[in-house]
């Protein structure tokens, strides 16, 4: 079964979904020391999370990263 992980932080509970046969998807997390952590634990970092603007372009927030 495939899962979203949202604020996933430093990817705990991604890897017990992993180890219960569950395949993460998608991941995201805002803060900058729990993005560095998670890539470095997991093999590749979590999204940022997004925002679309009002002429529909994509922006990551000032504060991601």
């Amino acid at each position: 079964m495939r899962v979203l992980s949202l604020f996933s932080g430093i990817g705990g509970l991604d890897a017990g979904f992993e180890k219960a046969g569950f395949n993460i998807v998608w991941a995201n997390d805002f803060d900058k020391y729990a993005v560095k952590t998670y890539a470095g634990q997991r093999g590749y970092p979590p999204l940022p999370p997004w925002f679309p603007s009002r002429d529909g372009a994509v922006k990551t927030p000032r504060w991601c990263g």
